[in-house]
């Protein structure tokens, strides 16, 4: 009877490890361990126990996983089995003396579930010094995956700029691993886990990070580390270590000015035969130009605000910053190196004697007569495919230059905590000038990474200055390997001209493609060689004209000097004169400027990749301009009927008369009709030869010699229908007189 009774007990527990076994779970046989058999006695004595076995009387509560789930052990139980001789279970007790293993790896609440299978077998194995050896085991389900997504977020911020000779030192940041999978039903299941830093290793290019000295300027890799589930799982951060402690503006020594000639011309002008005087002419210390380009700038169409290019109020010099940004195309991040760096200041900012011409610093300096002083800065690189929206291929379009431009300031503005103000010398809300210098991208694919310079169109407060008058050039124009065939030493013949035009200066060629040229490429604006010619010296505000009003006799210095023009206007033209005796002159009309020209500084060194070369001679030089502005009238625009009026004129106004027949730049393209053949600036030909850089570019014979005399009436031909474009005669003619 006790027997029975005994099993009665047990039976239970045999009952509730047989339902235990469900979907995706199992039990298996116990192993059982013999023990010496007890003493004997009648054979009314109770059985003994013979043997011990673990089993699993209770599974845990979930069997079924999902890949990357954690193991839970909760409701498991495992008891400690006495066996008789035959088999037969005569008590049990709980036992949590154990081990768990899967796969050969010893596994525990919380363990990560990484393969999948339809029966993984977690084996229970006693550690009991009492009952070695026992063991059982259960299985479980885990279920593959369709995706899984791992990333790393940090909290805190990692330093983005460093200087040369800092040491990184890793600030308090956290990191938090964040996955994100999806079951075989589709379900989305997110987690997530704070680690501790120890859990991640952290590098900067490869070495360790803590430490880590910035030794060289550029680009470098900051990541931290930590082993995922499936792979490696990386945070990555690009920092900067800039050899510029900022970016203010930066002053260079003045180059000295133009070599005066010490020669001169006199030139006999006459108007009326019967006038026997020859004094009728304003002297350039009575004159006074109170709106030239910069002033049209600021009352622009277009809203292209010029750079200053002249001094303003009570101040004798104009220091006019330029913020210069070389930039590292995408793709091109290896070619950033320092030598280029240096090579591009050289090129803006060098001495007369670094360079084989002259850097964009040197060449102002001497052509303004001392006036205009470019001062500024080159910054670090800047990586276009880190810091701006740049594409790493195709053309550039005036969109993405002008986003450019603006993310260029914006990244120096926080880099160097740049102060815009130091870069708006004329306190009118805008920056005066932002030149970028494109590295990584040949210029003669001619997709828009030509040299050339434009406008964002914003304008600021003085307060915050909005970035409105770039430009932008390839490094290959500056290093030779391109443009120039000059040497490596820094070409600055591009980066000049292309400052004309922020200076507000337009070009003096056709944009048809014809190689139309009023000035046959002899100058700067033109093919990019020679000095500014006196027509455009006077509109940037660095020199004076003699004006005649009737018969004068005038000796004027060569162009190397200051104030060595006379301007001879059409018939019936006057002008306003002051309570003091000055007379406003309105360089946006129509007149002849004549100057006396000769072959020294500027004018004597040539360029050889564009294949011009300056006139060799000295002479009168005459030229025809015709820079008279426009206003809306509807769907077009409209000449002044006097052109003094648009100086007061309270809407906007344009420039729309060009030396572009033609194309985009043609003044009937623009709005303005009829006005295709007008050119603002055309060289007269003392040779008769109607003048076209393909046709007829000029040469000594250009110019006018003691004894050679103009008038319109002999020069009709170097006309639009024989007279000044506005329909009016010129009526004066003059002869030079000598040179000596």
């Amino acid at each position: 009877m006790k027997r029975k009774i005994f099993f009665l007990v047990f039976l239970p527990t045999m009952i509730l490890m047989a339902s235990c076994q469900g979907e995706g779970s199992s039990l298996s046989s116990s192993s059982s361990s013999s023990l010496p058999p007890s003493s004997t006695g009648t054979s009314q004595i109770a059985p003994t126990v013979e043997s011990y076995a673990l089993e699993v009387s209770s599974l845990p509560s979930k069997t079924t996983y999902n890949r990357y789930d954690t193991l839970e052990l909760s409701g498991l139980v495992v008891q400690l089995v006495g066996l008789s001789k035959e088999g037969e279970v005569l008590k049990a007790e709980a036992f949590d003396d154990y081990t768990l293993s899967m796969d050969a790896v010893e596994v525990s609440e919380g363990f990560l579930l990484a393969t999948s299978g339809m029966r993984k077998t977690i084996t229970v194995l006693s550690q009991s010094e009492e009952y070695p050896g026992l063991s059982t085991s259960f299985t479980i389900r885990v279920n593959s995956l369709q995706s899984m997504n791992q990333w790393l977020e940090m909290e805190g911020e990692i330093p983005t700029y460093y200087s040369l000779g800092d040491t990184f030192l890793l600030p308090e940041i956290a990191f938090t691993l964040r996955t994100e999978r999806v079951d075989i039903d589709g379900n989305v299941l997110k987690s997530e886990t704070l680690l501790s830093l120890d859990d991640l290793s952290f590098t900067i290019d490869g070495e360790d990070a803590e430490g880590y000295f910035f030794e060289n300027p550029g680009r470098h890799s900051f990541k931290a580390t930590v082993d995922g589930l499936e792979e490696e799982i990386v945070f990555e951060r690009t920092i900067y270590s800039l050899a510029k402690e900022n970016a203010d503006p930066d002053t260079f020594p003045e180059e000295g000015k133009l070599t005066p000639d010490d020669s001169t011309m006199t030139v006999r002008i006459v108007q009326d035969e019967a006038d026997a005087s020859f004094d009728n002419f304003y002297a350039p210390e009575d004159v006074v130009i109170d709106y030239g380009i910069y002033e049209y700038g600021k009352n622009a169409y277009d809203e292209w605000v010029y750079a200053p290019s002249k001094p303003l109020e009570e101040a004798t010099v104009a220091k006019t910053p330029l913020l210069v940004v070389p930039v590292i195309l995408p793709g091109a991040e290896k070619e950033a190196d320092e030598s280029k760096r240096e090579l591009i200041r050289k090129t803006f900012f060098g001495a007369s004697g670094d360079l084989a011409y002259e850097s964009l610093h040197s060449y102002y300096w001497k052509s303004s007569f001392g006036k205009l002083d470019i001062t500024g800065t080159v910054t670090d690189f800047f990586y276009a495919g880190d810091m701006s929206d740049l594409p790493a291929t195709g053309s550039l379009t005036p969109a993405l230059l002008s986003d450019l431009a603006e993310d260029a300031c914006e990244w120096a503005k926080t880099a160097y905590d740049l102060d815009f103000d130091d870069y708006d010398s004329d306190d009118d809300g805008t920056v005066d000038g932002v030149w970028m210098v494109f590295i990584g991208r040949e210029s003669n694919d001619l997709s828009g990474y030509w040299g050339l310079s434009g406008t964002t169109g914003y304008k600021g407060t003085k307060e915050d200055p909005a970035v409105n008058n770039y430009g932008f050039i390839g490094m290959d124009f500056i290093d030779g390997s391109y443009s120039s065939g000059m040497d490596k030493g820094g070409d600055a013949h591009v980066v000049i001209h292309e400052t004309g035009h922020m200076l507000g200066l337009m070009d003096y060629y056709s944009y048809d493609g014809d190689t139309y040229s009023p000035l046959g490429g002899l100058d700067v604006m033109d093919g990019g060689i020679m000095d500014h010619n006196p027509y455009s010296k006077m509109l940037l505000g660095w020199t004076k004209p003699y004006i005649v009003y009737g018969n004068a006799e005038i000796t004027i210095p060569s162009c190397q000097q200051e104030d060595a023009l006379i301007v001879i206007p059409y018939e019936g033209k006057t002008y306003d004169v002051d309570a003091d005796g000055k007379v406003h002159f309105n360089p946006f009309d129509e007149y002849l400027v004549l100057d006396y020209y000769t072959d020294s500084n500027f004018n004597a060194v040539g360029y050889d990749y564009a294949g011009d070369y300056p006139v060799q001679g000295e002479g009168g030089r005459l030229y025809h301009v015709d820079s008279r502005l426009a206003y809306r009238s509807g769907a077009e625009y409209l000449l002044f009927e006097n052109p003094d009026d648009a100086l007061s004129y309270d809407g906007k106004v344009a420039k729309l008369i060009t030396n572009s027949r033609t194309s985009e730049y043609g003044e009937s393209a623009l709005g303005l009709k009829n006005a295709d053949a007008f050119d603002e600036i055309r060289w007269i030909s003392k040779d008769g030869v109607y003048v076209d850089y393909a046709k007829g570019k000029p040469n000594e014979d250009a110019l006018f010699l003691p004894g050679d005399i103009f008038s319109l009436s002999e020069y009709v031909s170097q006309f639009v229908d024989g007279s000044f474009d506005n329909g009016k005669a010129c009526d004066y003619r003059f002869e030079i007189l000598s040179i000596a």
